[in-house]
Parts: structure tokens; C-alpha cells; sequence
């Protein structure tokens, strides 16, 4: 049932005296989530001296349930009145929620989704507030750098003998200097393997270079060393005024080849043919373990996106499912990658997510040039929605309602510095807006002929071919579509399912970027998988951070999203607030992540690798794999005496 909380209207907080923190910690944790309260004494011990007398001193007097029911009542009567005392404090609101609110962006900041309970849509200043520019370090504006944080090896996180070795650099480089005029020189152990340039500027708008397996460390171990130099002849004059920080050194450790990793041992890969398609897989994998179901379904989703579209591919597609999380769960070129784990903490359903990825390709036959603006709409609008399968219009009312509309020009202009979800999302939508009022044939001649060679910019190339096949430019069009979305009427729910959508979707980033910088969707290298299997290693595709802190966000953020799957946006903003805190707090762990990690813990030291974790109160279900194999096993846990004990499997 929900709770009336109380929430600021503006930046201030209400004082909380430091007497009262403990049990307001405690009252929070038990109230939103089930928690138990042994749990929550033990992690709040840690913080907070005081608590072993608090609770010592119930549990000798009454039956400690009834206390604790008591004790959650008192403190909130206290907190009420302390606030009560405050003098000069901000308007209150009072707002329906049993989950503190969720953000939009970033880890600092906080807004309550103050919403009616049904809510008309009326017009709404559009503002541009989710484009992510990146911001140059002052200092260094114009001085071409590297550093060693700017090193990265694959395959990731561990070097073992035999892997061939990937090198990816992003050293910084001002906007004033060509990327590919950066000439780069790689040293390992003062031997040459790299002699070349930087490539492009990623998504993120960082200077990159990727120089793929050039490095075989076959029959080595123990320690090397890199070093990376940029323009060594001091080529570059504007934009370098200090050569001497163009280099950088490493040292690294090559593990011994009994070290590599069970599931990477004789590792290969298999192939079937189906109507549509080649799939590819690496044994030992899950998706492997499940080749049968997921050949069906990749013949679906290839017909659906072909149908869509009135084209179908001109030769079979090859595709490839991997075990390592990157990015988006998947990227397509002239080939298609899949990432299929049982533990996809990164959301979305892989039905939808093939046809996405499916149409990129096809698409290719009839529209090689298009825009990054109207290819990724097309694959929404062709997927029926953004991860799942949704009302498009309906979605981008809420989004104009929660005034996250960014501006059509704004957003062709710098699709992909976007906040992710809301570009995908405004692009899929305009899209099927196109769709409905001018037919699909009219739209894919519109869509086929449209590059960014027709305008200095991508929103003018939208307009000039807007204007040409409809008769109305992207202004025009733009201020329709709008009119006809500030129709729409939403409820709470529509609003706080696609705010916390937003909001997961960004946590799990923040996590990639601190715990598994390399999966990130903007900076993250994304091989050919014919080249991978040709000159690279199973394991590029295969190895991950797996450390009992990854295992523990991963399987919170897959808790949140499966709650949000469910409609219970409530349990997803507690667990992600419990992340975020995490994450912003340098580990710092509240009850909740603790139980996780106590979990994954026991878990880990019986031999398995928890994929999933469905938490209740005291008892906790887990789904695991062994080391040695990929057979999925359910696992019962209990707490007793404050630890969580397995009690079989």
C-alpha cells in the first residue's frame, strides 16, 4: 500500500537531528524493501555505534516484530516533528511513493516524479538539457596528451600466455588537431609493434586508436611493459604545446596459461544454417546451451524486421551470440552481434533486440547512406519500440510531459552524445509518426535518398528531404506532431515507468563506466567477429570483470529492470538507490547491497556463479552456473543468525 512521504520543492533538506539517523536508516530499509532486520542492524552496526543498544534493548523487552512496528511508527512521528521545528523551510508537497525518487542523470542529482493521477498533456516548453557534450580539461585545451589511464588492453581484465593482444588508446587531443594526423608509436619490452596513427573520434568524442592483436604472447609470462608515444618526430606544433607528456608506460602482468579460465579451454566456434541466417556461437556458452530456441527465434525476428521493411536480405546474415557484455547487448555492421548471457543486466528483451539489429543490416540493400538519426528510428519504429514492444506515441507523450522532448533539429544534429533512451525513443516515434500519415512506401523512398551530404548539418539534410517528399519541413512537422502528442492522456504509472527506465538505463552506464569501463556503449571497441575469429581469441568475446562486486551490481541492476518489467517501478527505485549510493559513495554498501553481496558471497564460495537473485524478506532464491559447466541450477537461501546460509541446490 503506498505511503504519502514528503518532499522539498526546492534545493533545501530538512534537518535531520544526528540522534534520529539510525532509525530513519533502519525504518527506510525495512518499509521499502522486506528487508530483514537482522541485516539491517548488522550493515547499520558499521555506521553506527549506537545501533547494537537500539536493538538489544527491544529485542529483551517485547517480541521484537511488534517493536519494530512500533519503532518504524515512532520514527516517523519524530522525523515528522523535527521538521516540524524547522523555521523558513520550503513549500511541502505532498507526493504518493514508496520509493525514494529517481534521477535522470548522473549520480548527485535527485527530482521526485510529482505527478497526478491522470495526467492531460498540455503544451510544455521544449528544452535541451540531455545532450552530453564533452567538456575539455581547461588546462590541457590545446595540448595533445596521454596518460597511462588512457591505456587499455584486451582481452580484458587479465592478460593470460596465448592470448594475441589488443591495443585501444584514447589520449586527449584538441579539437584544433586532426585525429588522424596523430601518428602513434607502441613499444613492448622496447619492441615495435605499432607504428601508425589514431583512428577517429568515438562516440563520446574522444580521440581514439585501436590497433588489433598485434601482439602474440604465446610462451610468455610474468611482467612487460608498454609504452606508447604520440608523434614522436614533434610533427604537431599547433595543439601540442607540450611534447613532453605524449608519452606513456605501463606494466602488466602475462598470467601463466593453466590461469585461463575453464569456459575459454579448447573454447571453439559452431555455425548452423537457417533460413535466414548463419548463427554462431562458442561452446560452453549459454548460448550454446540454448542454440535450438534461439535459431527459431532468429528465423522470427528476421522475417518480422523483413516484413516491416517490404525488403528482404539478399544473402543470408551472419550471426554471431557472445557470452561478454558490450554496450547495448549488440551492434550490427555487415554482420550482427548478439550479446546472450545469463546474467543480461543491461535490460531489454532479445526478441526485439534482433529485430533492431536485423533491420540495420537490411536496411543497407536500399539506404546505404542514411542518417544515424533516421537508420536508428526506422529500427524502433520496424522493432515496435525501444528494448520491448511499446506504444511509440504514447511514449513520446509522456516524454514531452515529463519535459525530457528534445528538439528534432537539436537531436539529428548530436544523435548519439544523447541521452540514449530519449533520442532512440523521439527518433523511433517521429518515425512512426512519418509512417502514419504518409504510408511506409513514401516514407522508405523519403528514408533511401536521405544523407547527410544534403545539408552543412543533419537536421538541414532532414529538412531539405522532408520539404522535398512531403511537402513540410522538420519545423513544420515537428510543431504537428507535438499538437497531436499533447493529446494523449497518461497516468502516474505511464510517467514513472519511462522516468525509471531512463533512470536504470543510465545507473547501469554509470556502473559500466566506474566497475567495466570497457563495455561502455561510447568508448567501447566493437571487433568484426569474422576478423575476431580469424586473428583474435574466444576470449575477447568471452572474458569480463568477475569479481564479487560485479556479480553484485549486476544482478541489483537486473533485479531493477525485471521489477520494472513487472510495473513495481517503486522496488526498482529502491534498488536503484541503493546503487547509486554505491557507486557515488566509493563502495560504500546500505543494508540492501549488502544482503547482495552477502548473497553472492555464499554463493561464490560453494563453486557457482550466480546469474540471478530473487530476494524475499529472509529467503532468497538464486539461479547459478558452475565453473565448469553452463547448466543453470536453483539455489535456496535462508538468514540465520544474521548470515545467509545455502540450503540446497
Amino acid at each position: 500500500m503506498p505511503i504519502t512521504a514528503v518532499v522539498l520543492t526546492g534545493n533545501e533538506k530538512p534537518h535531520t537531528p544526528i540522534a534520529l539517523q539510525p532509525v530513519i536508516d533502519y525504518a527506510y530499509f525495512v518499509l521499502h524493501y522486506r528487508l530483514n532486520s537482522a541485516v539491517v542492524q548488522r550493515t547499520m552496526s558499521r555506521k553506527y555505534f549506537c545501533i547494537p543498544a537500539y536493538f538489544n534493548t527491544l529485542k529483551g523487552t517485547f517480541n521484537f516484530r511488534i517493536v519494530s512496528t512500533a519503532f518504524i511508527a515512532l520514527t516517523l512521528a519524530l522525523c515528522l516533528a523535527s521538521c516540524s521545528q524547522i523555521k523558513s523551510r520550503p513549500e511541502l508537497i505532498a507526493v504518493t511513493s514508496t520509493a525514494a525518487a529517481p534521477i535522470d542523470l548522473g549520480l548527485a542529482t535527485s527530482e521526485s516524479p510529482l505527478v497526478e493521477d491522470i495526467i492531460h498533456v498540455t503544451p510544455i516548453p521544449i528544452v535541451s538539457a540531455e545532450i552530453d557534450s564533452p567538456i575539455a580539461d581547461e588546462t590541457s585545451s590545446q595540448d595533445l596528451s596521454i596518460s597511462v589511464e588512457d591505456i587499455q588492453l584486451f582481452p580484458i581484465s587479465t592478460i593470460i600466455s596465448g592470448d594475441r593482444v589488443t591495443i585501444q588508446i584514447q589520449p586527449y587531443v584538441p579539437e584544433s588537431v586532426t585525429v588522424e594526423n596523430v601518428p602513434v608509436e607502441i613499444y613492448i619490452d622496447d619492441q615495435p609493434v605499432v607504428n601508425d596513427t589514431l583512428d577517429q573520434r568515438n562516440w563520446e568524442g574522444n580521440a581514439e586508436g585501436i590497433y588489433e592483436w598485434v601482439w602474440d604472447t604465446s610462451g610468455l609470462v610474468s611482467k612487460h611493459e608498454i609504452r606508447v608515444i604520440l608523434d614522436s618526430q614533434d610533427v604537431i606544433q599547433e595543439g601540442d604545446a607540450d611534447p613532453t607528456n605524449n608519452e606513456a608506460t605501463i606494466t602488466f602482468r602475462v598470467g601463466k596459461a593453466m590461469e585461463r579460465p575453464l569456459e575459454e579451454r579448447n573454447a571453439s566456434w559452431i555455425t548452423a544454417e537457417t533460413d535466414c541466417c548463419y548463427v554462431h556461437a562458442i561452446t560452453r556458452t549459454a548460448a550454446y546451451r540454448d542454440f535450438p530456441e534461439l535459431l527459431t527465434m532468429v528465423d522470427s525476428a528476421i522475417s518480422e524486421a523483413s516484413n516491416q521493411l517490404g525488403v528482404f536480405p539478399e544473402e543470408k546474415i551472419n550471426l554471431y551470440f557472445i557470452e561478454r557484455t558490450i554496450g547495448q547487448g549488440g551492434y550490427a555492421g555487415t554482420e550482427m552481434v548478439i550479446v546472450y548471457n545469463d546474467r543480461p543486466f543491461i535490460g531489454g528483451e532479445l526478441y526485439e533486440l534482433l529485430v533492431h539489429e536485423s533491420v540495420h543490416i537490411i536496411d543497407r540493400q536500399f539506404a546505404p547512406q542514411r542518417t544515424k538519426f533516421l537508420a536508428e528510428g526506422v529500427a524502433v519504429w520496424a522493432a515496435g519500440g525501444h528494448y520491448q514492444k511499446q506504444d511509440l506515441q504514447k511514449r513520446a507523450a509522456t516524454l514531452l510531459a515529463m519535459n525530457k522532448f528534445i528538439p528534432l533539429a537539436e537531436l539529428a544534429n548530436n544523435f548519439y552524445p544523447a541521452q540514449h533512451e530519449i533520442g532512440y525513443l523521439e527518433a523511433g516515434a517521429f518515425v512512426d509518426y512519418l509512417v502514419s500519415e504518409y504510408g511506409w512506401p513514401d516514407v522508405r523512398e523519403f528514408y533511401s535518398n536521405t544523407s547527410a551530404s544534403d545539408g552543412d548539418t543533419e537536421a538541414e539534410a532532414l529538412d531539405v528531404n522532408l520539404r522535398h517528399y512531403f511537402k513540410a519541413s522538420l519545423a513544420e512537422l515537428e510543431a504537428a506532431w507535438l499538437a497531436e502528442l499533447q493529446t494523449y492522456s497518461l497516468n502516474d504509472e505511464d510517467i514513472a515507468d519511462l522516468r525509471t527506465t531512463i533512470r536504470y538505463y543510465d545507473t547501469a552506464r554509470d556502473y559500466q563506466k566506474i566497475y567495466d569501463p570497457t563495455a561502455y556503449f561510447r568508448t567501447a571497441w566493437l571487433p568484426h567477429p569474422d576478423e575476431v575469429i580469424e586473428f583474435g581469441n574466444a576470449a575477447d568475446f568471452l572474458r569480463q570483470p568477475d569479481t564479487e562486486t560485479n556479480f553484485t551490481m549486476e544482478l541489483m541492476l537486473r533485479s531493477a529492470y525485471d521489477a520494472i518489467a513487472k510495473g513495481d517501478t517503486n522496488r526498482a527505485n529502491v534498488l536503484l538507490d541503493s546503487i547509486e549510493r554505491f557507486l557515488s559513495q566509493n563502495g560504500t554498501a546500505d543494508p540492501l547491497v549488502t544482503s547482495y553481496q552477502d548473497i553472492v558471497h555464499t554463493v561464490v564460495a560453494f563453486g557457482y556463479e550466480p546469474q540471478n537473485i530473487t530476494l524475499d524478506g529472509e529467503s532468497a532464491e538464486v539461479l547459478a552456473t558452475t565453473a565448469s559447466g553452463n547448466r543453470l541450477l536453483n539455489l535456496d537461501l535462508n538468514i540465520q543468525r544474521g548470515d545467509w546460509i545455502l540450503l540446497s541446490n
